[in-house]
């Protein structure tokens, strides 16, 4: 029985899950990735561009599957960022109307030097106070090599404003 088809069987027809699951292979400098539905994993490379992981698979609890979800698989460098989000973080609707969305995310991550405590800030202080906030997650993990040791997946940060 998997995840998927346990919530197909317990949750109402209306009700689903997004999920995204990382795998770190530090000594092979790859990520591989399952996304249900959620926000592209975004990836910013050692050159200043950005890369997104994009969803692959429906959301888990709505229809029946049966064998092994198929992974995405990326390469990463010496330096390189992933950052994985809730939908809320792109979904806060600001006063003029707007939602907060992915381009003005990277330009907050750039802006605050990579660090989801302030990004998450600032998505609230965009916030219209005049709608409920969703969950709020950002969550970074950085790739470095440390001197004599293997390559690793060498800082992970995380904010959870569970709205």
């Amino acid at each position: 029985m998997t995840i998927n088809n346990e919530l197909v069987r317990r949750l109402p027809a209306n009700v689903f899950m997004v999920a995204v699951a990382l795998a770190l292979s530090p000594e092979r400098r790859v990520v591989r990735w399952w996304s249900f539905a959620a926000p592209d994993v975004l990836l910013h490379r050692q050159d200043g561009t950005w890369h997104a992981l994009h969803s692959t698979e429906l959301p888990m609890g709505v229809v029946p599957h049966q064998g092994r979800y198929e992974a995405g698989i990326q390469t990463l460098e010496q330096g390189e960022t992933l950052f994985v989000m809730s939908d809320g973080v792109l979904e806060t609707m600001c006063p003029n109307g707007e939602m907060f969305g992915q381009e003005r995310l990277k330009q907050a991550l750039e802006r605050h030097a990579m660090r989801p405590e302030a990004v998450v800030g600032e998505v609230l202080d965009c916030a219209d106070p005049g709608t409920e906030l969703d969950d709020i997650t950002l969550l970074r993990l950085s790739y470095a090599r440390r001197a004599g040791l293997p390559d690793a997946a060498d800082d992970a940060e995380g904010v959870n404003n569970d709205g």
